[in-house]
């Protein structure tokens, strides 16, 4: 694991991370990550710039996903499970590459939750997550991987995608989720073509607050289409659990 990062007791804001390469790999539960665990002090941004491409595959044998990470999460005791709840904020994500590959499970990841759910040390965080920002020729999600960002608090939690082709394959998502009070969860994405293929889904869901619209600047749309819920097909879907507004804009 490369990452920078706050931990408790808080001692000062995290560090930036920035990458500039002409080619990166991460696999086998590799990560590349910013969090704190701090109960206020926010963590720094991750910024990776790549000539020729990204390249992030594969789960490790314990079911870490390799990928990207900016989390804030809270720190719970392995002894006894007790969590000290966390309300910092988490960092920003932003890509630029001419190709980006995420593949057999791996992942880019904004969010409160811990980058493996089953760890003993770690729990959800309180506070606001960062956004996801992509700049990319092709982006491409083979083999359920997930660009995903998740929050409680806060109006981030959003994700913006440009590129020109965006291809979506075997149960791969886009997704952002907003809960608690968080108004965030925006997903907007700017492409030529986007293409889906295996039950594989755009997604925004909010609960208590507005949020979760989803905006597409497309030429073509292929093999996935605007839906009320989710289906065994490639669907775009945007859901409140209380009802409220939400949005889904195809230009």
């Amino acid at each position: 694991i490369l990452q920078s990062s706050v931990n408790v007791p808080p001692g000062g804001s995290g560090g930036q991370l920035s990458i500039e390469t002409e080619r990166l790999l991460v696999a086998d539960g590799g990560q590349i990550a910013t969090g704190t665990v701090s109960f206020s002090q926010p963590a720094g941004d991750l910024t990776i710039r790549a000539s020729e491409s990204i390249e992030l595959q594969g789960t490790s044998e314990f079911g870490d996903r390799s990928g990207l990470f900016a989390n804030a999460v809270s720190a719970r005791r392995p002894d006894t499970g007790e969590v000290a709840e966390a309300f910092s904020e988490g960092g920003s994500i932003t890509v630029e590459t001419p190709n980006l590959i995420v593949k057999n499970g791996a992942t880019i990841n904004v969010s409160n939750n811990p980058s493996n759910p089953d760890t003993p040390i770690s729990a959800p965080g309180n506070g606001p997550a960062g956004n996801l920002n992509i700049i990319a020729n092709q982006i491409q999600l083979l083999d359920q991987s997930i660009l995903t960002a998740d929050t409680v608090d806060g109006d981030r939690a959003n994700i913006n995608l440009a590129s020109d082709l965006i291809v979506l394959r075997d149960g791969s998502q886009i997704t952002t989720n907003a809960t608690g009070s968080a108004t965030g969860g925006n997903l907007t994405i700017d492409t030529l073509t986007l293409t889906a293929f295996n039950n594989s889904d755009i997604t925004a869901n909010a609960l208590e607050n507005q949020g979760c619209n989803i905006q597409i600047r497309a030429q073509g749309l292929f093999c996935i289409q605007p839906r009320e819920a989710l289906t065994p097909f490639n669907d775009i879907t945007a859901s409140s659990r209380f009802g409220l507004d939400v949005t889904i804009v195809i230009e």
